[in-house]
């Protein structure tokens, strides 16, 4: 049921960012939310918008850890922070 309703949040919020002048930061808590609802496509957007979006190394160790979840479970974008 949660990941469900992350889910339906997930694809609002991708809606919002395709809008000419998208409200980013709205967008951006509601990737947190459905990730936070544990839908995998939405943990896995978070983690690259911390990767990429922040020089902050706290936000690095945070997109790593997702990742490393996420590589755990399979999903192919993840793998690339598994040690050889």
């Amino acid at each position: 049921e949660d990941e469900k309703k992350g889910k339906e949040i997930f694809q609002k919020a991708k809606q919002i960012t395709t809008v000419n002048r998208a409200n980013r930061k709205q967008a951006y808590q509601m990737f947190d939310e459905a990730a936070e609802l544990g839908y995998t496509p939405a943990k896995e957007q978070v983690a690259w918008l911390r990767l990429m979006g922040s020089q902050r190394e706290d936000q690095f160790i945070a997109a790593r850890q997702v990742f490393q979840e996420l590589a755990e479970i399979g999903r192919p974008d993840s793998q690339m922070v598994k040690a050889p």
